[in-house]
């Protein structure tokens, strides 16, 4: 009965999971997740992977980009100077939120090194 109704209306056009995973992606980009975050949202959706290749943006340097702007807004409010964003604690404080957005590893790493320059 669901099923039967749910395939109707996809036939229909009025559930679309490409829709779906457009909106789902802008949404999640205004908030500041990163490409790890999104794309499990997406995974526990059902969304299957070739949409959110489709969808998600892939270039390192548009995440790059938002990484930076988050991490320079999270050391505004935090009231971290540049003197201090290269300590053991301020990077401690910063990776964490950059990792816990979903940003990976090397987009972390490329953020907290751009401060040491």
């Amino acid at each position: 009965m669901v099923s039967a109704t749910l395939d109707e209306l996809n036939t229909e056009g009025y559930v679309s999971d490409s829709r779906f995973t457009e909106v789902a992606v802008r949404a999640r980009l205004r908030t500041d997740d990163g490409p790890i975050k999104i794309r499990a949202y997406l995974s526990q959706r059902g969304i299957i992977d070739s949409l959110i290749k489709h969808y998600l943006p892939t270039d390192q340097e548009f995440w790059l980009e938002r990484a930076l702007k988050l991490d320079q807004l999270n050391c505004m409010k935090r009231s971290i100077s540049p003197q201090e964003a290269v300590t053991h604690e301020a990077w401690s404080i910063r990776s964490r939120l950059l990792k816990n957005r979903g940003y990976p590893a090397n987009i972390i790493r490329q953020v907290l090194e751009s401060e040491s320059d």
